[in-house]
């Protein structure tokens, strides 16, 4: 069983570098990076808002609602920054496929994956 999930972790990281390795190599993957955090972490901090709102009462609800509008324009603005670098760097990646190596090619990733399927039927529940 140990090795079964030891085959796993490899594969788990090999696949990691591999995408890493891949997105290095796209112009657009920082900008698409950071505008992916940008908004995740605005929906974070819409969602604290909306917590805020719903705890609030008269008048502080009044002005969480204010708030609360102002982020979620902000979040659109955000979103739309995003889609777009998202959009180059998914244009960029289908227009240089050709260079790019695919985790499922990977010769070691298929050595791995045929020795976990040996290991599987003798370890228990995952002999399906």
């Amino acid at each position: 069983m140990r090795t079964y999930y030891e085959l796993a972790g490899k594969k788990s990281a090999r696949r990691t570098e591999l995408l890493q390795a891949s997105a290095a190599k796209n112009p657009f993957f920082s900008a698409y990076r950071s505008a992916y955090q940008a908004l995740m972490a605005h929906v974070e901090k819409n969602q604290a808002a909306l917590d805020c709102r719903d705890r609030a009462v008269d008048d502080e609800r009044v002005q969480a609602q204010a708030r609360l509008y102002e982020l979620r324009m902000d979040e659109r603005r955000l979103r739309i920054v995003y889609e777009e670098a998202e959009k180059k760097f998914k244009d960029w990646k289908k227009a240089h496929a050709e260079e790019l190596q695919a985790p499922d090619e990977d010769p070691d990733m298929a050595l791995w994956s045929k020795l976990q399927r040996m290991l599987a039927p003798g370890i228990a529940g995952l002999a399906f």
